[in-house]
């Protein structure tokens, strides 16, 4: 979806067409500029419009918005002076809030939308509350510069790559990238989430995923998959391979699966096996991405472990 338009009430109609209707006080002329689109059940959209603009609305139903001013700066109302949101601080608006806030000049927003459903699911997997509706009323900021949001900032622009990209497998993802982004998010605006005060299980959790990782290596693996062989919250995962791994479960991932082509490329027959076929094997579905991690761990492309095993033979 691509709406452009100068005129306030048209571009009014077609941004309330896509998240819900609501007022605007602004300049009759403006530059108002929309691209949306979709990931699974996650939306992602930009909006600006050129000129500095109020908007107001009742709370939101069924669903979330992150608002990063990826350019420019807006802001909301706080007692006698305005709070304002940048790429260090995000805001978000949620359950319960009515809607009140500026978007400045030239301000570009990057609005995520995650559904309210899949929040619960995850603050449920990510804590032991079991009343997510308080939690969800109280997130009004992101942390964008807690290394969460640094983390979240990240997968964005990765994502929005991606979907620019018409090569990419990206649709196959769908699951563990949506995990991964609501899992920043949350760590990124819910207080102490990221903190545990129990203990953590010791490293067998570790290893019940490490022999999970090599049994499926091939199939689709999600983050979530992964904590639930561990038996721990996606959140508890992250401290233990911090703990005992020094690297994050999609490292993991990404190295064994890595190790494993390299070993089909040195040990098959050379005639009778790609590039291709091998990392698809081994559970990779983006081929240009492999190549790339490929060369940066072993030194060299995977056709010229392919060619030396040729040659050998």
């Amino acid at each position: 979806m691509h709406v452009t338009s100068s005129h306030l009430s048209d571009f009014t109609e077609a941004v309330g067409s896509h998240f819900r209707p609501h007022q605007v006080t602004g300049p009759d002329r403006i530059t108002g500029n929309l691209e949306a689109r979709r990931f699974g059940r996650v939306g992602l959209t930009y909006l600006s419009y050129g000129s500095e603009v109020e908007i107001r609305t009742d709370p939101l139903e069924g669903f979330s918005l992150l608002q990063i001013p990826i350019k420019g700066v807006s802001s909301e109302p706080e007692r006698d002076r305005r709070e304002r949101f940048s790429l260090q601080s995000a805001q978000v608006l949620g359950l319960a809030r009515n809607i009140d806030f500026a978007i400045h000049r030239n301000c570009t927003l990057l609005i995520t939308r995650f559904e309210n459903s899949d929040i619960a699911d995850t603050l449920a997997d990510l804590s032991d509350d079991d009343n997510s509706s308080r939690t969800m009323m109280a997130m009004t900021r992101c942390d964008l510069a807690s290394p969460a949001g640094r983390a979240l900032l990240s997968q964005l622009r990765w994502l929005n790559f991606e979907l620019d990209d018409e090569m990419s497998c990206l649709s196959r993802m769908e699951a563990h990238c949506s995990k991964g982004l609501l899992v920043s998010f949350l760590m990124a605006t819910v207080p102490g989430l990221s903190r545990r005060s129990t203990p953590l299980p010791t490293i067998a959790a570790v290893r019940r995923v490490e022999a999970y990782v090599d049994e499926y290596l091939s199939e689709p693996i999600t983050i979530a998959d992964m904590a639930r062989v561990a038996g721990v919250p996606v959140r508890t995962l992250f401290e233990l391979f911090k703990r005992y791994k020094e690297e994050t479960p999609a490292d993991l991932l990404r190295r064994k699966r890595l190790e494993a082509v390299r070993r089909r490329l040195v040990e098959a027959s050379p005639y009778e096996t790609t590039v291709t076929d091998a990392a698809m094997a081994c559970g990779f579905v983006h081929l240009g991405r492999f190549a790339q991690y490929y060369s940066a761990e072993y030194g060299e492309k995977p056709s010229d472990t392919l060619l030396r095993r040729r040659h050998h033979s």
